[in-house]
Formats: structure tokens, sequence, C-alpha cells
């Protein structure tokens, strides 16, 4: 059984890039504190862990990012309707404008059938192929 909802990856995406960025910069912290105190020969270790950290801070940067874009797409997953309803405050109270936003399900609505005009019948019991051979016949007639 999956931990997370099988809906949507972006979710799933995003809690794997924040942690691998925020792990990525826990670590480099803790390497730069101990090179911070035992100073080493050259700069390069400097270097890497200044690389270390941008990557690590990257990573948590992309992983907010897709977070908010994993959010405003989920509506298009499940297919809901977004809507606001905003309250506007109150002029000279100081009080601010309110705005609420829920998601609407959207329910599938099934195409109409195209409509065929039905062929006029005579005699009720005359049959469906009597009729089509008339308007044959009859067409056949006026041409």
């Amino acid at each position: 059984m999956r931990p997370l909802p099988t809906t949507s990856t972006a979710a799933l995406t995003a809690l794997l890039y924040i942690t691998a960025g925020a792990l990525g910069l826990v670590w480099t912290a803790v390497w730069f504190a101990y090179l911070w105190n035992d100073p080493p020969v050259t700069n390069m270790p400097y270097y890497w862990c200044a690389g270390l950290a941008a990557s690590g801070f990257i990573l948590l940067v992309i992983g907010l990012g897709l977070g908010r874009i994993g959010r405003s797409a989920r509506s298009a997953d499940v297919g809901e309707i977004v809507q606001t309803q905003v309250t506007p405050g109150i002029p000279g109270t100081g009080l601010q404008g309110t705005a609420v936003t829920t998601a609407v399900p959207v329910v599938p609505v099934a195409p109409a059938p195209p409509s065929v005009p039905a062929p006029a019948q005579t005699n009720p019991r005359q049959s469906a192929a009597a009729v089509a051979a008339e308007t044959t016949t009859s067409t056949r007639k006026t041409i």
C-alpha cells in the first residue's frame, strides 16, 4: 500500500525535493562547522561545501515550487472548479476585505445524441424498412 494518494505525483515529487534539499543543507552546515573548527590546508573543501549548500538550497526551492504547482493542478486532476468569494472591507473602519476560495467538484455530462429526424409514417402498422424504401423511391422519382 502506498503511503500517499495516487491522484497526483506532484506532491510526492515536491516532498522528495524538499527532503533532499533540507538534508543537503543540514549536512553541508555540519561539514562547514567541521571545516571552521579544523581548517584544511587548501581552500578547495570550502568550494565543495559552498557548491553543495547551493545545490541543497536549489533543491529546496524547486520542491517548494513544485508543491505550489501541484496544489494548483489538483483541481485539474480531480475535475474541480475553484470559486472565490470576496467580501469587501468597510471603508473608514480599517477592516480588511476577506476572500474565501472553495473547490466545487465538476460532474461530467454525457453529450447529447445527435438528433436525426424520424421519417413520417402514414400507416401505424407500416415498418421502418417500408418507410425507408418509400423515401428512397420517392427521392428517385423527384430527381
